[in-house]
């Protein structure tokens, strides 16, 4: 294997471990709100007396949330992958 190869090995490993991370955390920004959602929502009926009433609002309250934390942390990798960072004894344009 060349110098080439070699560098373009790296920079795809690098290349797909950055998406496996964004691809982690919008697993787990999923699975917080939907949980805290569900949480409150729980909580807020077994106050009131309202048994699905509120953990079903919260829980469809928190979809578009989770959607547009997605949309955003999706679209800021996309950016940040697109324009990476020079790197050591590389000059700055």
């Amino acid at each position: 294997m060349d110098e080439f190869q070699r560098q373009k090995f790296a920079r795809q490993k690098v290349f797909n471990l950055a998406l496996a991370s964004v691809m982690a955390q919008v697993g787990l920004w999923t699975v917080v709100v939907l949980g805290v959602a569900l949480w409150i929502g729980l909580s807020l009926d077994a106050h009131y007396g309202t048994r699905p009433l509120w953990t079903i609002v919260l829980v469809v309250l928190s979809v578009p949330l989770t959607i547009g934390g997605m949309v955003w942390m999706v679209r800021r990798a996309g950016r940040r992958l697109e324009n990476p960072p020079p790197s050591e004894g590389e000059p700055r344009q």
